[in-house]
């Protein structure tokens, strides 16, 4: 995150003052193994036709990613509050490459915060699509 530096001066006072003003997150870059699914491709295009600026069908989602370790137990659960895809990179297609093809998406978000595994348990499932 960052902070917009607010600054003035109170009357004749010759030095400047400062506070934190706005605070601005940075977009979040995601990359996972492409499995098929083309919900994030789908999102994208959702943006690129113009159709998320209808307020029936919102372009904006929060989203919530689990940082995992390497025995799969949640390390940090992350909310990306009104997110949206500002970019979305296909993987490579290469035939003859044996590594796996990896899917880029770019979030543009309005608020980053940390969250519990316990929260997250209690959110709804929403099968993929929807």
């Amino acid at each position: 995150t960052e902070s917009e530096q607010l600054t003035w001066m109170q009357g004749t006072d010759g030095s400047v003052n400062t506070a934190p003003g706005r605070v601005k997150y940075a977009d979040i870059n995601l990359e996972r193994v492409y499995d098929g699914s083309d919900a994030l491709y789908r999102w994208r295009r959702q943006i690129e036709r113009g159709e998320g600026l209808d307020p029936t069908a919102p372009y904006r989602k929060n989203v919530y990613v689990r940082l995992r370790r390497r025995d799969g137990t949640t390390a940090r659960a992350m909310a990306l509050i009104g997110a949206w895809p500002s970019r979305w990179q296909m993987p490579d297609l290469d035939a003859m490459s044996s590594n796996p093809a990896i899917e880029t998406i770019v979030l543009t978000v309005q608020e980053v915060f940390e969250t519990t595994e316990e929260e997250l348990s209690l959110l709804p499932t929403f099968a993929e699509g929807g």
